[in-house]
């Protein structure tokens, strides 16, 4: 394909020209410009539609898990809680490595050492707390998922508190030793209860706390 760009004339040449062939330049210079400002775009691949669509429906389906988990005290317990954590285990991964990177240039930002130690050490304090409490613990607990933890409890009082996103239901009781346990349970389940007992067997993944089963 031949370069069809219009090369600008030289002073001398300016000169010679016609005010017929100054209008034909200036024509040209226009057309090549917008040319140079709407270049024909080529398709965007069949395989990129494709991932940007499994992005969104994972995206979504990450947030509506954590909505369901928050608000309204579903897939917490059982084979559905265990899908649960590690969406959210997922879905904060991928928010972790969004905000690292300008949480880090803000801190580079500081131009006072003293603050710039501080938000540092406040900067890495919070996404070390994200990472370990729902990243790392669900990634200690895959070990577990073939032979999870049991705790036979007594003195069991399952309770709701207000939480920050809406209301948590709680299952508490002490072991054998003495050692008090809290775990958090479905609605369900805390709708279910009899309050009339008062012990109970819990298999749980030990790292994140994931409740499997209450007998």
């Amino acid at each position: 394909m031949q370069d069809k760009r219009v090369e600008p004339p030289t002073e001398e040449e300016l000169k010679r020209m016609s005010q017929d062939e100054l209008v034909e330049l200036i024509k040209s210079r226009v057309a090549q410009e917008e040319v140079e400002r709407s270049p024909v775009q080529e398709g965007v691949p069949v395989w990129r539609i494709v991932g940007c669509y499994v992005v969104a429906v994972l995206a979504i389906a990450f947030v509506v898990c954590i909505l369901l988990r928050s608000w309204f005290g579903m897939l917490i317990m059982g084979v559905p809680g265990i899908v649960g954590t590690y969406a959210s285990a997922v879905l904060f991964v991928l928010v972790i490595a969004w905000i690292a990177r300008p949480v880090a240039q803000g801190v580079v930002d500081v131009t006072h050492p003293v603050k710039r130690t501080f938000a540092a050490c406040v900067a890495i304090g919070i996404l070390g707390w994200l990472a370990w409490r729902f990243v790392l613990c669900p990634v200690l607990d895959i070990p577990c998922l073939a032979s999870p933890a049991v705790v036979e409890l007594s003195d069991v009082e399952v309770y709701s508190d207000a939480g920050e996103f809406g209301v948590d239901y709680r299952l508490r009781g002490e072991d054998a030793s003495g050692a008090r346990h809290v775990f958090t349970i479905d609605e369900a389940f805390h709708d279910s209860w009899d309050p009339a007992d008062d012990d109970a067997t819990v298999t749980y993944l030990p790292h994140s706390r994931t409740v499997l089963a209450v007998e």
